[in-house]
């Protein structure tokens, strides 16, 4: 036990200590009291942040957030005073806010943040205020947030209860993505779309907590059908002219390609060819779909060197679909393009058919008496017959680079017109469905026994 004196000298110690530091502008330690209470102040502060973002989040997205969303959003707000303009402005600019209501007229969009954010549909003297407000200059894509952080009474009710089932549905994110979905975000966030959609303000949530117990299971009984993707768009590749009618030349662009579109809906939000890659529709790098009742349209694309890889998707009742896909090597050596004549596939053995005789001699560089395939789509390959393939379809064709890569061809008899690639598998881009699509296989630099022309041939299947 401490004596008197050490009691004494250790405060007088303290209190020289505390005085030292105050004139360096060293802050004192503070007590264990004071360390839980800014432990208690840092959560709360964390769990405002997190409801204010998943409001903002069913404002301009429908949804919740995915917990990496909320780790980024909360990373966000720290840096910035916790002040949410910096998340408005990503949101009101994200693709996927911006997918969701390109196309729309202002009413429609109105009443759509409307929807999404209080469950309802605004009144006369809602529309009214807002469409004022827009022509005096407020910025259309500012409104959910301004749903979102202004919302009061029945309206305050809802959006708070839709915050509190956002929340849980982020709290069981892995396990329903990976049992429910098979590990597709895209249909995780259409699933907890069309559940917070049913939120209203008398609602105990209970029937989220077991709608989220069944996901976790595997069960999606609890989604109803129309939460279903709609179908993927038809995608068909077709050389571009561009320099004249096609009919007078077999010249076709090297820069340009078009793309047929069908299977579109006529009462789509939106369509649109995804260039980036990110599945989501950027008004920057994407192509618009342009809008038509017939479900069909035709869109050219540019084409980069190489190999060109393309996705379609469209939106429908503010659910994307699966995209639809295909993909062409950008002929190099020359623009002259002719079609073969015949293409079928058996087992592992492709036989291509030309509709004129080839001096396939030309190509054996070597000498060996065989055509060693140099696979275009494999920037790393090299051999003496090059082939590039390219495939389109809701469940695509897909030829195995690896074997195209390796395969090596007998060379045919001087004239003929037939050419047989064996060990080289077709499969579908999902193997578990069954196969829908066109495979576009092109011989790029095949000589012409007749004059030497060089030319590109084009086989579907």
């Amino acid at each position: 036990m401490a004596s008197i004196t050490d009691i004494v000298a250790q405060k007088k110690n303290d209190a020289i200590t505390k005085l030292y530091n105050q004139s360096q502008g060293i802050a004192p330690e503070p007590t264990p009291e004071e360390q839980a209470q800014q432990q208690y102040l840092l959560q709360y502060q964390a769990q405002l942040d997190a409801e204010l973002l998943q409001k903002l989040a069913i404002a301009y997205w429908g949804r919740a957030l995915t917990p990496a969303e909320l780790d980024q959003g909360l990373a966000l707000l720290a840096v910035n005073g916790h002040q949410p303009g910096p998340i408005i402005d990503y949101l009101a600019q994200s693709a996927e806010f911006l997918g969701r209501f390109h196309g729309l007229d202002l009413q429609s969009a109105i009443t759509s943040a409307y929807q999404l954010t209080f469950a309802r549909t605004p009144s006369a003297s809602d529309l009214g205020w807002w469409l004022d407000q827009i022509e005096h200059g407020y910025s259309p894509v500012r409104i959910p947030a301004w749903l979102a952080l202004n919302a009061s009474g029945g309206d305050a009710a809802v959006l708070a209860n839709k915050a509190v089932a956002a929340q849980q549905m982020t709290a069981a994110y892995e396990t329903v993505l990976t049992k429910a979905f098979n590990a597709n975000e895209l249909a995780w966030t259409q699933g907890m779309r069309q559940l917070l959609s049913g939120v209203s303000a008398t609602d105990d949530l209970s029937s989220i907590s077991n709608a989220l117990q069944k996901l976790a299971a595997g069960d999606t009984s609890v989604l109803t059908p129309s939460a279903s993707l709609p179908n993927a768009p038809l995608v068909i590749l077709y050389p571009f002219d561009d320099d004249g009618p096609s009919y007078s030349d077999n010249m076709t662009s090297k820069s340009l390609v078009r793309l047929n579109i069908s299977g579109l809906d006529p009462q789509r939000q939106l369509a649109w060819v995804d260039l980036d890659g990110n599945g989501q529709f950027d008004l920057a790098a994407d192509i618009a779909v342009p809008p038509t009742p017939l479900g069909f349209s035709q869109i050219t694309v540019p084409l980069k060197s190489g190999v060109n890889g393309f996705q379609v998707y469209q939106t429908v009742n503010g659910v994307t679909s699966p995209p639809g896909t295909i993909s062409i090597y950008r002929l190099q050596d020359t623009d002259v393009v002719t079609p073969g004549k015949n293409i079928a596939y058996a087992g592992s053995t492709i036989s291509l058919e030309l509709d004129r005789v080839i001096d396939w001699r030309v190509l054996d560089t070597n000498g060996d008496g065989r055509l060693q395939v140099r696979n275009l789509n494999d920037p790393n390959d090299t051999g003496e017959l090059q082939i590039a393939w390219g495939s389109s379809g809701t469940n695509r064709p897909m030829l195995d680079n690896a074997q195209l890569s390796a395969a090596q061809i007998s060379i045919p008899p001087y004239g003929s017109r037939f050419l047989t690639i064996t060990g080289v598998t077709i499969t579908a881009a999902n193997p578990a469905a069954e196969l829908d699509g066109e495979l576009t296989l092109i011989l790029v630099g095949v000589p012409d026994v007749q004059g030497g022309v060089n030319s590109n041939v084009v086989f579907t299947i």
